[in-house]
């Protein structure tokens, strides 16, 4: 499973070493707030085009 726990500079690193696609962590992410969001209502709103725009 992917860690979406990390730091931004963390991220960075990763994505450049190859360790991370940033198509997949985005998609990841975006799965993770379908499954909160009703419960926390934490954001305003969410880049539809965020996964096309990764890759």
């Amino acid at each position: 499973m992917m860690n979406l726990k990390i730091s931004a500079l963390e991220f960075v690193q990763e994505a450049k070493n190859g360790n991370i696609s940033v198509e997949e962590f985005i998609g990841k992410t975006l799965e993770r707030i379908n499954k909160v969001e009703d419960k926390l209502h934490a954001f305003l709103s969410i880049n539809d085009k965020a996964l096309d725009q990764a890759r």
